[in-house]
C-alpha cells in the first residue's frame, strides 16, 4: 500500500457507516450534496467576506451571503428593478435554477462551488453603441458558396 498524507488515507477504505455521511456528503439519493460537494468546510463567513472587500471608494458597496439561490443573476436583476446600490454582490452556495450561455440550465448542490453576480451599470455613451453597429464587424458576413453575378446569355 502506499503511503497516503493523513487526511487522505480514510478515503479508499470502505466504512463502518458510521461518519461516510460526514465524510463524503450524502449520496445522490439524499438529494443535495453528494460526491462533488465539500461538506467538511464552514459556510462562508459573510462578515469576513465584507471586511476583505468592502472598503471606501471601492468598486464594491455591498454584499450578501446567501445558503442557496435559484439564480444570483436572476435574484440580482429582481432587486436591480427596485433600486438596488451599483456594486454590490451576491453570493451563494447552492444554485438550484441557474443558466449559463446559450440559456442553458444548471443547478449546483451546495458547496460544490462558489456562485456569484454582481451589479454594475457602465457609463458607456450611447454613441459607442452607435459606432460599433456602424463598423464592419456588424455586417453579415459573406455568403458560402459565393455567389456570382448572374449574365445573360
Amino acid at each position: 500500500m502506499t503511503s497516503q498524507p493523513p487526511e487522505n488515507q480514510d478515503k479508499d477504505r470502505p466504512g463502518d457507516g458510521e461518519g461516510d455521511a460526514a465524510r463524503t456528503g450524502p449520496g445522490p439519493e439524499a438529494g443535495a450534496g453528494g460526491r462533488w460537494s465539500d461538506l467538511d468546510r464552514p459556510p462562508l463567513n459573510g462578515t469576513a467576506l465584507r471586511r476583505a472587500l468592502l472598503r471606501p471608494g471601492s468598486l464594491w458597496t455591498g454584499l450578501d451571503v446567501v445558503p442557496a439561490t435559484g439564480s444570483t443573476n436572476t435574484d440580482l436583476a429582481a432587486r436591480a428593478a427596485e433600486g438596488l446600490a451599483e456594486g454590490t454582490v451576491l453570493v451563494a452556495e447552492e444554485q438550484s435554477a441557474a443558466r449559463g450561455r446559450l440559456d442553458r440550465r444548471w443547478s449546483a448542490p451546495p458547496r460544490s462551488g462558489l456562485f456569484f453576480s454582481f451589479y454594475l451599470t457602465p457609463r458607456v455613451p450611447r454613441s459607442a453603441g452607435a459606432g460599433c453597429r456602424c463598423s464592419p464587424a456588424s455586417r453579415p458576413p459573406a455568403r458560402w458558396p459565393a455567389s456570382r453575378p448572374w449574365t445573360p446569355p
